[in-house]
């Protein structure tokens, strides 16, 4: 009988014991974080730099891009949220990563004003253009994302 006991406890301990150690089917955090950031983004985004194209098929491109279902985000989303003060601590370094590049591009915005007196929607067109190029995959890396007042300055 001490037996029997033994064994069927060893046995539901050796069945239990990997859905304790089992960590949930979750994306890497730092692919969430670039979820989240991108998403941020779209959600700031003027209408007219959205070229006509709803957000919902904006953010089905990004699911696709990163290769995510709207579902497996979502419950990343939910896992992360669980805590909050780890998130908090996300959200402001995505909002500082967010300043950091508005700053950029106003900076570049005024230092073109200045040179060539360009109005608002050149630049955005400009914008755009480099958008497209980035959707094409012509830039390999975030460095070459980067903005300064030569990429958007036309030789003359």
């Amino acid at each position: 009988m001490n037996r029997i006991f033994l064994l069927l406890l060893s046995a539901s301990l050796f069945l239990m014991l990997p859905a304790c150690e089992s960590t949930p089917d979750i994306l890497e955090e730092e692919l969430y974080e670039k979820l989240l950031l991108e998403f941020s983004l779209l959600n700031q985004m003027d209408e007219a730099f959205l070229q006509e194209k709803p957000r919902e098929e904006l953010q089905l491109k990004i699911y696709e891009h990163y290769g995510v279902s709207e579902e497996e985000f979502r419950r990343a989303h939910e896992y992360y949220q669980r805590d909050i003060e780890t998130q908090i601590e996300r959200i402001d370094e995505l909002n500082l990563i967010l300043r950091q590049e508005r700053d950029s591009v106003r900076q570049v915005e005024r230092e073109h004003r200045m040179r060539k007196n360009v109005d608002p929607d050149s630049l955005r067109k400009l914008l755009l253009e480099r958008q497209e190029d980035t959707e094409e995959g012509e830039f390999e890396d975030e460095e070459s994302l980067k903005f300064s007042p030569d990429d958007i300055i036309p030789d003359n």
